[in-house]
């Protein structure tokens, strides 16, 4: 309408550039009208993107790059924040089904392609729910970073199945990779009973700060290579 022309028209000088939906003398086509007035008045998505902050659109642009990462890249990604972390949110499917899944906080070691090594002692709650191929889930932030640092926040999430690590040389040096990242479990994994289990990861999902993402699928076969 005339009267959306003449308040933009006012406002440009603000705006510090004419609106773009008026269509440029340069040949930039005109945006389709918005959908909420037939045939009336400019496109409102695009006015409200005029008022979108510079940085906003800055970050945007950023997490259209980060998309652009290649799995290795992705993938060493997630290391970085598994290798700064050693407690992990784990979730665990109910052992029947119907049955609610089952939570615990527990110190992780970080394997290759994003598998995760942890143990537990016989006759533990968790116990019952760790059976071989298990759907299992386990969250890691670096949630010490606090509020303040958003930017730097990081998570990630492994969903994949449990895999009870009984056969030598794997257990021996699935407990060494375990030790070298805690010391001081070598006491608890010396006692008698306690077992070593694998996340092995089906997929990940992987966030930074506020706004980049992306995913990782992981073949059947890709965690034993």
């Amino acid at each position: 309408s005339r009267l959306w022309e003449s308040t933009l028209v006012a406002l440009a000088p603000v705006l510090g550039k004419r609106p773009s939906f008026f269509g440029d003398p340069k040949g930039e086509p005109e945006p389709a009208v918005s959908r909420s007035v037939a045939g009336r008045g400019p496109d409102l998505t695009r006015c409200a993107q005029l008022h979108v902050r510079e940085a906003d659109l800055q970050a945007r642009a950023g997490r259209v790059r980060r998309a652009l990462m290649t799995r290795d890249e992705q993938l060493e990604t997630i290391q970085q924040v598994l290798r700064g972390e050693s407690l992990a949110v784990f979730s665990f499917a109910g052992p029947e089904l119907g049955e609610p899944p089952y939570s615990s906080v527990m110190f992780f070691a970080e394997a290759e392609t994003a598998r995760l090594i942890f143990g537990t002692s016989p006759g533990s709650m968790k116990r019952r729910y760790l059976h071989g191929g298990n759907g299992a889930c386990a969250q890691i932030d670096t949630r010490a970073v606090g509020l303040s640092n958003m930017s730097r926040f990081a998570r990630v999430t492994i969903q994949g199945r449990l895999r009870r690590i009984d056969s030598e040389p794997e257990r021996a040096q699935a407990i060494e990779r375990y030790v070298a990242k805690l010391p001081d479990a070598k006491v608890f994994v010396a006692r008698p009973g306690v077992e070593m289990y694998l996340l092995e990861p089906s997929h990940a999902v992987c966030a930074r700060g506020l706004l980049e993402r992306f995913e990782v699928d992981f073949p059947a076969d890709a965690a034993r290579e």
